[in-house]
């Protein structure tokens, strides 16, 4: 129903509709975050909280869905793996980059 996630299917169905031989690595990647807040719904979520506003406390989306993050860190470890291990990797990987439960 959602645009983006909408594009990312197509995305992925486009690549490996034209892939031929080329192997390829799918990252889902997570909501990125690193030390200085840089995540836009992190910020504001922390910034509910320091104004006390009400809306800290109630999750305004599905209840059954989450938003999983990953530390800008651990997605760079994670592309440099990907790319050391490359030879090693079937012709085509599907790689979660993020937590696996919200």
């Amino acid at each position: 129903k959602w645009d983006y996630p909408c594009s990312k299917v197509e995305t992925e169905a486009l690549i490996r509709a034209e892939r031929g031989s080329t192997p390829v690595v799918l990252l889902r990647i997570a909501g990125v975050y690193d030390d200085g807040c840089h995540s836009i719904p992190l910020a504001h979520q922390m910034q509910r909280i320091y104004e006390r506003q009400i809306t800290s406390r109630v999750f305004p989306g599905d209840l059954t869905h989450g938003q999983s993050y990953v530390h800008m860190e651990d997605l760079v470890d994670a592309l440099e793996l990907a790319v050391d291990r490359r030879a090693e990797l079937p012709a085509e990987t599907v790689l979660l980059i993020g937590e696996a439960e919200a």
